[in-house]
């Protein structure tokens, strides 16, 4: 019998669409190979495909683990990999099959975690069809039961068990925290921001290790208030800052975030819009393993949740304010070029809480704030 396992119901329905990918992973990443594909690489024949072998493939001299990093292949200088041919498909997996395809390669989109002994697979948005898969959809993201081993080309990202984090709340607590963090996320009968402030309430309920409330719970944010207007004036320093050429590698974000283009008023955000937009979350919530995998501290590990969803509020908020099909496809390619552009960015998202906490020094002025 295979280990238990869980999914997204969308995983198993992935596939990569290859040359008509509108943000092909094949360009403007690093490319890395795996110690065995690196060695596979050394005993191919000679050949034009050997000829850019020996030009473009080396060694990598920082290499972290050799299931994935062990070797690199240096980037054309219009960010391609050397080995993606006029129609942006593989020549080495066209040439060679896709078993001389590297671990990273093979693997990408997806995203396999073991908690406490289960085997969890998801995926990434930063794909536009993972993307397309998980979001376009009206029902809400589900996990589906299956077993087998993890594969011999699998990379495994995160292998979490609660015994080696021995009081640290959080991570004690995962599995506990993030099926409610789910739970609120997905109760319906409430708007996704009023969502965004009862799971608010439940992290400030749970800092130093206290008893979390119901997702119902009764405690209400007391401060400051702020209106529409001044929180789109706030976003729009926070983008203007932040998502820049120097912070971010992504011109297709940077193009649909530019600060000329108006957010419209609260108020006229579709329903349509709204799922898209929860089923994002959950996916992260799942993948990240939040919300102990960015943080040790309850609140700031939700508010760097709330920070992804006012950046994506914000930057929906842009586009066609209707909830027809144009406006869903719009929204989920910022999902996906916001995904591509910040989730391997390991410092963006403490560098904007950092600085959201120096301009209001108030944890819940920033609750307020992040609520659009």
């Amino acid at each position: 019998m295979g280990s238990k396992t869980m999914m997204t119901d969308a995983y198993e329905q992935f596939a990569c669409i290859g040359g008509i990918c509108p943000d092909n992973c094949c360009i403007g990443w690093q490319v890395e190979l795996d110690k065995k594909t690196f060695q596979s690489y050394q005993l191919i024949q000679e050949s034009e495909l050997k000829k850019k072998i020996r030009r473009y493939v080396y060694l990598n001299p920082e290499a972290m683990d050799p299931s994935v990093d062990y070797g690199l292949v240096e980037l054309q200088p219009n960010r391609r990999c050397p080995f993606l041919n006029s129609e942006n498909l593989c020549s080495v997996q066209l040439e060679k099959g896709e078993a001389y395809l590297s671990n990273v390669c093979a693997g990408y989109p997806r995203m396999i975690n073991r908690v406490e002994g289960v085997l969890e697979y998801s995926l990434t948005l930063s794909c536009p069809e993972a993307a397309r898969l998980v979001l376009d959809r009206e029902e809400p993201l589900k996990w589906i039961p299956g077993s087998g081993e993890l594969g011999r080309r699998q990379i495994l990202n995160v292998d979490y068990r609660s015994s080696d984090y021995s009081g640290q709340f959080l991570a004690e607590n995962l599995v506990m925290l993030r099926e409610k963090t789910v739970d609120i996320l997905q109760d319906r009968q409430f708007s996704l921001a009023r969502r965004i402030r009862l799971l608010g309430d439940f992290f400030e309920a749970s800092d130093s290790g206290r008893k979390p409330l119901s997702k119902h719970g009764k405690m209400e944010i007391a401060g400051e208030e702020y209106s529409q207007s001044q929180k789109n004036l706030f976003w729009d320093k926070i983008n203007s800052r932040f998502n820049t050429p120097e912070y971010l590698d992504s011109q297709r974000y940077l193009d649909k975030m530019k600060p000329s283009v108006q957010p419209m008023e609260k108020g006229t955000f579709p329903k349509k819009l709204e799922m898209i937009l929860e089923n994002y979350l959950v996916n992260y919530v799942f993948q990240s393993l939040f919300p102990s995998g960015e943080s040790r501290d309850p609140q700031d590990a939700f508010l760097k949740l709330g920070i992804r969803y006012a950046l994506v509020k914000y930057g929906a908020m842009k586009i066609s304010p209707g909830g027809d099909e144009a406006s869903r496809k719009q929204l989920i390619e910022l999902i996906q070029c916001f995904s591509k552009a910040t989730e391997h960015h390991f410092t963006y998202f403490d560098d904007i809480l950092d600085h959201i906490k120096r301009q209001t020094g108030n944890t819940r002025q920033i609750r307020t704030l992040i609520e659009l």
